[in-house]
């Protein structure tokens, strides 16, 4: 397979689009897309403290990697990144190494949050509690994820929070919502926050229209390519189930996913 502009050998071809792409023309197709919509929804004004929640996985890196190479040639931007721990035991063991090198070899601060300093428990021991409700823990993970990630911001000064969420994350909470509840009155009676959340910084999520396999192909074209590590809790996920319905409909009609995103903006507008 050639590619569409160049004829040189495709690494992908875009079904919805109707052609293939080469290495080169496929990772600045992802850097115009990133930029373009960071330009287009003015998400990080000139001087802007951006503080970017990393996680290990091939998003987060992704992200930071594109943010810093924004940086070059806007040189206004100052970036930070933010680790947080949720005490799954053994789960972050081996990603938190690989986290700390990139950032030193950008120039980035990295800050570590973890569950256990902010809500005084761990998602391990939050499970313990919730065994018997048939908890949904990747619910519970987001929620308070969110809520340390933008309290750790806070606290450094950061004018917004970047999150690594790509086109597949979106859709999937999109489609998710219109069918699951409000947190559970189990996670309400653990947590006083819950009732009482403080104002969240501004979210930005530059990688919203990146399908999910396009950002682990950039990374593997780029060298820092993670294997995804399966947390012990994605199979109590409802929105997981919603993402696996979503998966099996892009396989029969390519171009779902994109146009799930666009009908939710123009709702959105």
């Amino acid at each position: 397979m050639r590619c569409s502009i160049c004829k040189k050998e495709a690494v992908i071809y875009r079904e919805h689009e109707g052609r293939a792409l080469c290495r080169r023309h496929f990772l600045d197709s992802v850097d115009k897309s990133v930029r373009k919509s960071i330009r287009r929804n003015g998400l990080l004004p000139r001087g802007s403290h951006v503080a970017v929640g990393v996680s290990g996985d091939n998003d987060s890196m992704l992200l930071l990697y594109l943010l810093c190479r924004l940086n070059e040639k806007r040189r206004d931007l100052q970036i930070s990144a933010i680790l947080a721990d949720e005490g799954i035991r053994g789960h972050r063991k081996k990603m938190v190494p690989a986290i700390e090198k990139y950032c030193k070899f950008q120039g980035i601060r990295l800050y570590m949050v973890s569950y256990m300093d902010v809500f005084g428990m761990t998602l391990d021991e939050v499970a313990g509690r919730l065994k018997d409700k048939n908890a949904d823990m990747c619910a519970c993970c987001q929620m308070l994820r969110m809520t340390a990630l933008n309290r750790e911001s806070k606290v450094i000064g950061a004018d917004c929070l970047a999150l690594g969420c790509n086109m597949d994350d979106e859709v999937q909470a999109i489609t998710a919502g219109y069918f699951s509840c409000d947190i559970m009155p189990e996670m309400k009676s653990l947590f006083k926050f819950v009732k009482e959340q403080p104002t969240s910084l501004r979210i930005i999520k530059p990688l919203a229209e990146v399908p999910e396999s396009e950002a682990a192909l950039y990374a593997r074209l780029k060298g820092f390519y993670v294997e995804p590590k399966k947390c012990p809790y994605q199979s109590t996920s409802f929105g997981r189930r919603i993402g696996d319905i979503l998966d099996n409909l892009e396989a029969k009609h390519s171009g779902v996913k994109f146009n799930i995103l666009r009908t939710h903006e123009k709702i959105e507008q």
